[in-house]
């Protein structure tokens, strides 16, 4: 009985399943990260297998609740058109299976071995994650999936009062931060208040990296773009979505403070030219989509902006937790993006140009 997969067995693992034909050839390619993870091309399909590699209960539990995910799209056009087709689920091995387009490629990808985005490519980007956001909430179906109305906001919107010891977790970098939150008490200010506006008004994908946002072959049965690795899908604020996307661009803007041209990825990871992140035109069609007035608009980039900061921060915090040595840079890097976080209008307007 298979009970780990392997390059060497997960094909006859998704025979035995009936996920692929029994006299194909595949060909498999070991993507493995945090999980083990796979890519099967076996025509006419392909297939990406992904099985959670610890025994936490939050990581099988996150598994079980993107499979529920992708049975809600089944049902729901909108969200449909943003995920890939589930293919085969089992819980007990903590074992998931999705179906990928033929021809699609990430986005991170495509603009490295491009050099430059699609046509269009903000555009269609925004409109997709309008409707998306736009699409009403039902309670009950969602927490019957396993999505929790109440979820709390991400950690990091928490740090503004953490005691001492929370800060020694993550490594040489955390005691500088907390002796910089108490040097500036309005950052610890800004993060309390940025927690207590914490809304739960969409169904957000949680982790919209360009590595997650899938191109394809347009086509009259497909649509452009859809999002894989819904994970840490969660009833939450869509702007910390839009903050994902937001962020490199935002990045890019903040050169000379020891910032690396940052996509939510591992260091390993290698991202494409900060040219190419979504920006105002990303912006522009969002808000457009949504059908906001100026004045509304400017708040919700504001809030989005302040976001981007954080999470900036906070990739920067997580990072040098692998460090062993306190990198002077990382705090600087920190330091720069919650003057940001604290003061967001003038990176604004990186957003708002015509």
């Amino acid at each position: 009985m298979v009970r780990t997969l392997t390059r060497d067995n997960v094909a006859a693992y998704l025979v035995d399943r009936g996920a692929i034909p029994r006299d194909g050839s595949p060909r498999v390619l070991d993507v493995s990260r945090t999980h083990r993870v796979f890519r099967v091309a076996a025509e006419p399909t392909a297939l990406f297998v992904k099985q959670v590699s610890t025994t936490f209960a939050s990581h099988h539990e996150a598994c079980r609740r993107e499979a529920s995910l992708y049975f809600l799209a089944a049902h729901d056009e909108t969200l449909r058109r943003l995920t890939p087709r589930l293919a085969h689920h089992e819980p007990r091995r903590g074992v998931l299976v999705t179906e990928e387009k033929p021809g699609a490629v990430s986005f991170a990808k495509y603009a490295i071995e491009e050099g430059r985005a699609p046509e269009k490519f903000e555009e269609r980007l925004a409109y997709a994650i309008a409707r998306h956001h736009s699409r009403s909430i039902d309670p009950p179906v969602l927490r019957e999936a396993g999505f929790d109305a109440t979820r709390r906001c991400p950690v990091v919107l928490t740090l503004g009062h953490a005691r001492g010891e929370i800060w020694v977790r993550f490594g040489p970098v955390g005691p500088q931060v907390a002796a910089m939150l108490r040097r500036r008490p309005r950052l610890a200010r800004m993060f309390n208040d940025v927690q207590n506006d914490w809304r739960c008004d969409a169904l957000v994908h949680g982790d919209l990296g360009f590595e997650n946002i899938i191109l394809h072959p347009r086509s009259a049965a497909s649509p452009f773009l859809y999002f894989v690795d819904w994970e840490m899908a969660h009833l939450g604020d869509a702007a910390w979505d839009l903050a994902t996307i937001l962020r490199p661009a935002l990045t890019a803007t903040m050169a000379g403070r020891e910032l690396e041209a940052e996509f939510g990825a591992l260091r390993a990871f290698a991202p494409p030219a900060p040219d190419v992140a979504p920006g105002s035109r990303f912006w522009r069609t969002y808000a457009r989509a949504r059908g906001w007035d100026r004045a509304r608009a400017d708040a919700a980039l504001q809030r989005v902006v302040r976001l981007a900061g954080i999470q900036i921060a906070w990739s920067t915090i997580e990072r040098s937790r692998r460090s062993p040595n306190f990198d002077p840079g990382a705090i600087h890097a920190v330091e720069a993006a919650l003057d940001v976080a604290l003061e967001p209008g003038a990176a604004m307007r990186t957003f708002q140009r015509d």
